[in-house]
């Protein structure tokens, strides 16, 4: 029935013992602009039907047993400004479409199962201070583009599978168009150079 409250504007069940699926119905609180039910026992996918809420701004679903992939529906979520999948069981590779949401500030997609390689584009996300995709099992090279992000002050991507050389761009190079870098945590991947 929580689909029904259809002028709920946010909702917060953090830090509690709610377990089961989180209901694709949510999709119908069509004002919703923060969703936090970290911190709990939930399972099953992400709900498809979060891709209808054009006014979410917060969607915070860290720290729960969600599994599935990360549905590429989400970046449909033009206004989100942060979005934390943090600590669950997700698979499957970031969807390339989390790039067209450009007023995101903060990522974290942390201790997931997550595959495949950084996409690109995540480089135009050009609102982000946070990147944290630390704990997964991500593979390939890093792409340069993240080194021009002009408000990215960290980026953490320990703890994956990565390989080939730092970017120039990460590092203050030449060709960088950021200053705004202060943490960089590359630690435990298979970089060289």
């Amino acid at each position: 029935e929580i689909g029904s409250l259809s002028q709920l504007t946010a909702l917060h069940l953090e830090d509690n013992e709610f377990s089961g699926a989180l209901p694709d119905d949510i999709g119908g609180c069509i004002r919703l602009v923060e969703i936090d039910v970290s911190q709990n026992a939930l399972s099953g996918p992400i709900p498809r039907g979060l891709a209808g809420l054009a006014s979410l701004q917060v969607l915070s679903l860290a720290g729960n047993q969600l599994t599935g992939a990360i549905p590429p529906v989400l970046g449909r979520l033009a206004g989100l400004q942060n979005l934390n999948l943090g600590n669950n069981s997700l698979v499957g590779a970031i969807p390339p479409g989390l790039g067209a949401l450009g007023e995101l500030q903060y990522l974290n997609l942390m201790n997931n199962c997550l595959s495949g390689r950084v996409p690109r584009t995540l480089a135009v996300l050009s609102r982000v201070r946070t990147i944290d995709l630390s704990g997964n099992m991500l593979s390939g090279v890093l792409p340069a583009e993240l080194g021009r992000l002009p408000e990215l002050t960290l980026l953490v991507l320990s703890d994956n599978q990565l390989t080939g050389s730092v970017p120039g761009d990460l590092c203050g190079g030449d060709e960088a168009e950021s200053s705004s870098l202060e943490h960089l945590m590359l630690s435990t991947n298979n970089f060289t150079g």
